[in-house]
């Protein structure tokens, strides 16, 4: 006899939309297969395996690692949802009358797990090499357990064999790999090219800063004047990381309670800009987020029930060849992530922009992205080395490691002294400001639209999985059940029904079975 078990979800994938939310939850959908065998052999004939299927159950489990040189390796659980997928008793299966197939027979135990929808995305972080990073992974796991029972027929020979034959058994499928990924969906307009996607923008009053002076004695803009100053910065509320650049406004004026002649000798020369990516990487979880976040207590946590599938060289700490991580203990490294060949720099034109006019003086730029070269920055402010190591990270906040991102800006003030007049004197100071960016992933188009664009009637070729072209709830309905209508799309499509066969499973308690698929030969 051969037991077999294995994990098919419908889609390996599961997507989320919009930010954490510890209120909601998202489907994880497959089911379980099931296979039995009965052992062919030279003396005797196969016989019909019987067996009652005390258990299945299937489990959920999200983990977070991190191994660096600066912080040790420490782990941190994240969830673990378990479901008992036979619960109305022990299920007695067969292949009787197939048993002299070579492939066996198969039982398909449907599931549905509500996954928590506060859960961060999956990601890979830490040090090592690309195979053996660190980072946050889900799995799901499956756990069988069955005992034989016996046919009633018995020879001399199967006698001897059912001796030294274990009549309780305990499977375990190979683990199933999951990815998370967080989606946020832009807006859309209409143009001549089609739809494009956008996000809203958002305008920040910043307070700008001006670096300490080297030489005290050396003449520069009187500080009254600099203070005066009033500066908004314009970005997009949230940037795809799929983008190769976007838009920045800046805004600039001076106060009125200056004089108007020195509103007038107040000029912006220049402007050069940044965009940086900090990833802060943690030794222990902060306080912070297990308030807002429901991590399993720390009886659940490594070390006290270890992690089912942990990092590869988590081994080694056990005899002192890595250390364990102290608590509380960060570090940050920060890339820049402007295009090769682009310097940041900004000249206007005719020697500056005035700022005594009564307005706002206005600046526009579009800030170009890196997609493949991207390279730490020194304690020195120097690039470190130039071999690509990842493409632009989504912004985001996991137990381990968060990920933020800024646009550093610093304005060149001129000023001219109005009483100079016989050999007037240019002076010039730096103002330093930063805007906060947050990168996201976006869907597919195909993905946001799929649910949309089939006209009320028609009947589409049955196409499975279709798990994957399902758009979110949060997409086609608002948060207090309000239907999302489109004008360019129109109204949602009524339900067609697709299947007339009979339902494998409870609707009220999903999760559990009400009859098993029938067995494929």
């Amino acid at each position: 006899m051969s037991v077999s078990i294995a994990i098919a979800p419908l889609s390996r994938s599961l997507d989320m939309f919009g930010p954490p939310d510890p209120t909601s939850a998202y489907s994880l959908s497959g089911h379980v297969s099931l296979s039995i065998t009965s052992t062919l052999s030279l003396f005797d004939e196969p016989r019909p395996t019987r067996l009652l299927l005390e258990s299945l159950e299937l489990t959920f489990e999200g983990q977070s690692e991190l191994l660096s040189a600066a912080t040790g390796y420490t782990a941190v659980r994240l969830c673990s949802v378990s479901r008992e997928l036979v619960s109305e008793g022990p299920l007695e299966i067969s292949n009787e009358g197939h048993e002299h197939l070579k492939h066996g027979s198969q039982w398909d135990i449907v599931f549905d797990l509500p996954i928590p929808g506060w859960l961060p995305a999956s990601c890979q972080f830490g040090e090592g090499c690309d195979a053996l990073e660190s980072g946050t992974q889900y799995f799901l796991y499956a756990t069988a357990r069955f005992r034989e029972i016996p046919d009633g027929c018995h020879t001399f020979l199967s006698n001897i064999c059912d001796m030294f034959r274990p009549k309780h058994g305990r499977m375990n499928a190979s683990r199933c790999p999951i990815i998370l990924t967080r989606y946020y969906t832009p807006s859309y307009s209409s143009s001549e090219h089609g739809r494009i996607p956008y996000f809203p923008r958002a305008t920040y009053a910043v307070k700008t800063s001006i670096p300490r002076r080297s030489d005290p004695a050396a003449q520069c803009i009187p500080e009254h004047l600099m203070a005066a100053i009033e500066v908004l910065g314009e970005t997009p509320q949230r940037i795809s990381i799929t983008d190769i650049e976007f838009p920045l406004s800046i805004r600039v004026r001076s106060s009125h309670g200056l004089e108007e002649t020195e509103r007038a000798a107040l000029k912006v020369e220049s402007f050069s800009l940044n965009v940086l990516q900090n990833e802060e990487y943690r030794s222990s979880v902060c306080p912070e987020y297990r308030t807002y976040n429901p991590l399993p207590p720390l009886s659940q946590q490594p070390p006290n029930v270890p992690l089912r599938t942990p990092h590869p060289l988590e081994n080694l700490l056990a005899f002192g060849l890595i250390s364990p991580a102290e608590s509380s203990l960060s570090c940050v490294r920060t890339m820049p992530l402007l295009a090769e060949g682009q310097s940041g720099q900004f000249k206007l034109s005719d020697d500056g922009i005035s700022l005594g006019g009564e307005g706002w003086a206005k600046m526009e730029a579009t800030v170009p992205l890196s997609k493949f070269m991207i390279r730490e920055i020194g304690s020195d402010g120097q690039r470190t080395n130039t071999r690509p190591r990842h493409l632009i990270r989504p912004s985001s906040n996991s137990p381990l490691f968060k990920v933020s991102h800024e646009l550093v800006v610093e304005l060149t003030i001129s000023y001219v002294n109005p009483s100079d007049s016989d050999s007037p004197q240019i002076l010039r100071e730096v103002l330093h400001f930063s805007l906060p960016l947050r990168f996201v992933a976006t869907p597919s188009p195909a993905l946001i639209t799929s649910a949309s664009v089939s006209p009320v009637g028609s009947r589409n070729p049955k196409s499975y999985p279709t798990i994957a072209n399902l758009p979110a709830y949060s997409q086609l309905f608002y948060a207090n059940g309000e239907r999302r209508d489109d004008p360019e799309l129109g109204q949602l499509p009524l339900y067609q029904k697709e299947y007339d066969g009979p339902i494998l499973f409870n609707l009220e308690r999903p999760w559990e079975i009400t009859s098993l698929v029938p067995p494929t030969y």
